[in-house]
């Protein structure tokens, strides 16, 4: 099963510089080793026992087929001079509730 996971968040992170082409859906287009991997994911995902790894394979292969393209792609982080980022807030100088006597 880690070997399944592995090989799939490999794929997910640099599948698009392995499969240069993107082969649209078709699994046995490609060069080499990614044509055996994609062919051999392919396989397992109709018969892996478990349907958590199931997905991950299915997921991988949809991701190929939009050309490596995510779904959803992850959020980058913004800076700070980015207009929008920060919220102006108004901070009061002086506090009457701590100042105020007993």
């Amino acid at each position: 099963a880690t070997q399944v996971q592995g090989a799939c968040s490999l794929l997910e992170t640099c599948g698009a510089e392995l499969d240069p082409a993107g082969a649209g859906a078709d699994p046995t287009a490609g060069p080499g080793a990614i044509k055996d991997v994609l062919v051999r994911l392919e396989e397992l995902a109709g018969t892996y026992p478990q349907p958590r790894m199931r997905f991950l394979m299915m997921d991988v292969m949809d991701l190929r087929k939009r050309k490596w393209v995510p779904k959803h792609p992850k959020a980058k982080p913004k800076k700070l001079s980015e207009k929008g980022n920060l919220k102006q807030v108004t901070v009061p100088t002086t506090n009457p509730e701590l100042h105020a006597g007993p």
